[in-house]
């Protein structure tokens, strides 16, 4: 996987074994608890998590030298990533044609209100009020000076999809939205036109980002299994998305995936079990928002939301 990647070993022998975390040279395991005689336990230690891994994301071998790299940990430069999870859509068990898996109606609407929305947390405009689904007038009266305080951001940089048709779409039509009637306003780096030829040409297609089943949940489910391929391509998509900034300004990016590799980049930009993934769910278009500044913490803003848009919108699961 490279140099930069970090790797993740788990080890489980029984309940209380514990999970170990390998990352660079360094090692952290969970704590034991201690059971009375009755079988209860109580705490006399720390026995949730691990230390934080300063390095998780490989800075040396990335260029970010702690004392002469061009952005060090005192810097406020930040990477913002949103991860959105595509639209409903039809298909998804009567044809492995991907071609023929494409949004509903509704997933179309979904991606339309989530592109709207994103605009509105950028532009800090207020909204029209003409049923898009979201109200923004709280958030934009105290937003900071260059954005919304859940994306303090003015334009996005960068949108990575998927390359699987349903993520496309979805892209497509958030781009859309991106497109600001103010020549002076810049919402999405290179988009200066509006239409779905202006937003295929802005859009990076990346295989890496297809749907998976990225690593063995725990508890497991039904009787499938991660293949090691799909563990390591998940794990290479991770490091290649998630690491400290690389220059001296912010930056956001967009990444328009699916539910299970969204859920496993969460697990794994927190530092918690990755096994963790299906334990939660994800509603369609929603917005996952994650921050990593120049030190290496992270933050999350924003998990599986999905407020912007209306009840009728809001699902979870596709059509057959």
């Amino acid at each position: 996987m490279g140099a930069a990647a970090s790797a993740v070993v788990t080890q489980r022998s029984g309940c209380g074994e514990g999970i170990v975390y390998a990352s660079s040279n360094k090692a952290h395991h969970h704590h034991k608890p201690h059971h009375d005689a009755d079988g209860s336990s109580w705490c006399n230690e720390k026995t949730w998590g691990v230390p934080w891994i300063s390095d998780w994301d490989n800075p040396v071998a990335r260029g970010l030298h702690e004392r002469n790299a061009v952005v060090g940990a005192a810097s406020r430069a930040k990477r913002h990533i949103v991860l959105i999870r595509h639209g409903q859509y039809s298909g998804e068990s009567s044809t492995k044609d991907d071609a023929r898996r494409t949004l509903t109606e509704l997933g179309k609407q979904q991606a339309t209100v989530t592109g709207q929305y994103l605009k509105q947390l950028l532009s800090r405009e207020s909204p029209s009020n003409e049923g898009e689904g979201f109200v923004a007038s709280a958030i934009v009266e105290d937003a900071a000076p260059s954005g919304s305080q859940l994306l303090p951001v003015s334009r996005v940089d960068k949108v990575y999809v998927s390359n699987l048709t349903r993520a496309r779409q979805t892209a497509s039509l958030i781009v859309n939205e991106l497109h600001s009637s103010r020549p002076e306003e810049v919402l999405l780096v290179g988009l200066k036109e509006k239409g779905s030829n202006a937003a295929s040409r802005i859009l990076v297609e990346d295989a890496m980002l297809q749907e998976r089943f990225p690593c063995d949940p725990q508890p497991s489910f039904k009787s499938k299994k991660a293949s090691k391929e799909s563990m390591i391509v998940a794990e290479e998509a991770f490091t290649k998305y998630f690491h400290r900034p690389t220059n001296a300004s912010s930056t956001c990016e967009v990444i328009v995936g699916h539910g299970n590799m969204i859920r496993y980049f969460l697990c794994r930009a927190l530092q918690v079990p990755p096994e963790a993934w299906l334990r939660f769910t994800l509603a369609h278009c929603s917005l996952t928002v994650i921050t990593i500044s120049a030190n290496g913490h992270v933050k999350v803003t924003q998990v599986g939301s999905a407020g912007h848009l209306p009840l009728h919108l809001q699902t979870v699961h596709n059509v057959a």
